[in-house]
């Protein structure tokens, strides 16, 4: 149920996003997708699991692909791997602390009259309300918003910012048609369904099957969190990629760069090139 919620409302959010700004629309997502997370300590039948798990998926739709616009707005090209590499290695960080917190969190049964999955659900889902109202509040928009850049450097990161904008409106553009039927789309899709179905199985699974050795519910959380220390080490393959720019194929820009929205900045939506309407 979760799938459905996200890849149902992964575009429109997208859309809601270049409307409303990555500061607010950032923000919103945070905060709904705590709250909806919050609810879950309180699920009373299957058919209430099943539809905040619903709700879950379209609250977080449109986080990574926002997060990445808003870099956008604030790096040089040279720089996008690096910076998204960064950011793609809190996925690995959050589980290698997050796993033996969790186990720690399982343990506290009967506190208050509740369970200990309940106590894991509200003490990780508020953390994130309360990051999504700080970012609302404090989340500047642009490099122009902030006073912590001197005028000079304000300049030159704009005309930078500017002179990639418009090299990218020369980037051929693609019908709904041509994107469906592009034979880069659906290679690229399947390995990546490939990347999302490994981290998602052993997410899931590995626990579980740390749990048949007999060991306690706070061992397991150590011992699941292994598998995210060495996960971080290909994030920092986004550095050497800055460095080289290996971003072609076939001698074409790599999908990356050819998504571009129609005013000419990078769309996002980062790996289906521009759609016209």
């Amino acid at each position: 149920m979760f799938f459905w919620g996200y890849c149902l409302f992964e575009v429109p959010s997208n859309i809601a996003l270049a409307r409303f700004g990555a500061r607010v629309w950032i923000a919103r997502i945070m905060v709904m997708w705590g709250a909806a997370s919050l609810a879950m300590a309180w699920v009373w039948s299957p058919e209430s699991y099943y539809v905040l798990r619903f709700l879950l998926g379209v609250a977080e739709a449109g986080f990574v692909p926002g997060v990445i616009y808003y870099f956008r707005l604030w790096f040089p090209e040279r720089y996008n791997n690096r910076m998204i590499g960064l950011f793609l290695l809190a996925n690995p960080l959050s589980a290698l602390i997050g796993n033996p917190l969790s186990g720690l969190l399982l343990q506290m049964d009967g506190i208050l009259g509740m369970k200990g999955w309940q106590w894991l659900f509200i003490i990780e889902s508020v953390p994130t309300i309360l990051f999504g109202i700080v970012i609302f509040l404090l989340l500047p928009n642009s490099p122009r918003a902030v006073n912590w850049l001197a005028p000079a450097e304000k300049e030159w990161l704009e005309n930078t910012l500017e002179r990639e904008r418009i090299a990218r409106q020369g980037i051929k553009s693609e019908s709904v048609a041509g994107v469906l039927l592009s034979a880069r789309i659906w290679v690229l899709s399947s390995i990546y369904l490939g990347i999302v179905i490994g981290i998602y199985g052993v997410g899931f699974f590995l626990p579980q099957i740390v749990k048949e050795f007999g060991l306690s519910t706070a061992s397991v959380g150590r011992r699941a969190s292994s598998t995210s220390a060495q996960a971080t080490i290909p994030s920092r393959s986004s550095w050497p990629s800055d460095a080289s720019r290996p971003r072609s194929v076939g001698g074409q820009p790599a999908i990356s760069r050819r998504c571009s929205a129609s005013d000419g900045q990078q769309s996002p939506l980062p790996l289906i090139p521009q759609v016209k309407p």
